[in-house]
């Protein structure tokens, strides 16, 4: 039986990461390229999320740490098939 290859730090991956807040979408390129949408739920609360394809996980904590830094408090990280992405 052959088990799937576990992925590396140093892999292309799909990301999907859900901000509580809003963010502009002139902050893409500040985020690695990434793909922004805001939406507004019922209740009110905005949520930013953000897709996309990163060059590694170095990308991501860089993106992750960006976040951070605009005080947006993080809901989700989902690591996504890359095929759905391109």
């Amino acid at each position: 039986m052959d088990l799937p290859i576990p992925p590396s730090i140093d892999d292309l991956a799909a990301y999907q990461i859900t901000v509580l807040g809003s963010l502009s979408l002139r902050w893409s390129e500040r985020l690695e390229g990434m793909t922004i949408l805001t939406t507004s739920l019922n209740d009110g609360v905005t949520l930013s999320i953000l897709s996309g394809i990163l060059t590694d996980q170095a990308a991501l904590i860089g993106v992750l740490n960006t976040l951070y830094e605009f005080h947006l408090p993080l809901l989700t990280v989902i690591r996504l098939p890359i095929a759905g992405m391109k």
